[in-house]
């Protein structure tokens, strides 16, 4: 990690002209360090996550005959996301057909959980309330209009507009007049909100499906009743 005076040190160093690239998830340490230009990394589009993704599940560019149409679906399942494609990439490398047809339809109901491992590491680097601020967008507002988010959570005695700048800066999110999240993220938020317990959602921190929130309603319902 470079401090500021590092920074300013190794631009002595270097010869006019020169280039210097830092890499970070934290858009503020950039800002702290006096970085010239800040570049948010985008998803890799179609062209490039297959290349990527080939490159880890077959060890080459081009797609393996036989493997087109999981391979398509696999990249569906990443929606551009570099980690997730190395990962899923290499899980599935030197694998037969059925092996990719297990794993690729496990994915549908359980996610990949080295893909939510590396992704959480980030999740926990945050302070309570802005895991709090996360997770509720995860499950309920993502893609959802700025404002309307702000009232909701500012009825939660959340600081949102720091909040979101704090989960903005660490790519977390992005947000203009919508807020959006990767979908892996959702993901992640999804499997956090239900770790205690995945099979009782009564014990889950969040209800974001109508037919959980409904079993569990119907089934206080008729604990009350028989109380």
């Amino acid at each position: 990690m470079f401090t500021g005076g590092r920074v300013d040190l190794l631009r002595k160093c270097l010869g006019r002209g020169s280039i210097v690239i830092i890499i970070s998830r934290d858009k503020q340490i950039l800002k702290a360090h006096g970085v010239d230009v800040i570049y948010q990394v985008k998803p890799l589009n179609d062209e490039d996550a297959a290349r990527l993704f080939c490159r880890k599940a077959f060890k080459s560019n081009y797609i393996v005959s036989d493997f087109e149409k999981m391979t398509g679906d696999a990249l569906l399942h990443c929606q551009g996301h570099p980690l997730a494609i190395e990962v899923l990439g290499s899980s599935l490398f030197d694998k037969d057909v059925s092996h990719w047809r297990s794993a690729l339809a496990s994915l549908r109901v359980n996610k990949s959980k080295n893909i939510m491992n590396v992704l959480r590491i980030s999740f926990d680097q945050l302070e309570d309330t802005h895991k709090e601020i996360f997770l509720d967008i995860a499950c309920f507002f993502n893609g959802r209009y700025v404002e309307g988010v702000k009232e909701v959570l500012d009825f939660r005695g959340f600081n949102l507009e720091y909040g979101l700048q704090v989960l903005i800066d660490k790519s977390f999110i992005t947000a203009t007049f919508k807020i959006h999240m990767h979908d892996l993220l959702c993901d992640l938020g999804k499997c956090i909100g239900r770790e205690k317990s995945p099979t009782k959602p009564r014990k889950w921190s969040r209800l974001w499906d109508f037919k959980d929130f409904y079993k569990v309603m119907s089934d206080n319902m008729v604990k009350y009743f028989f109380q």
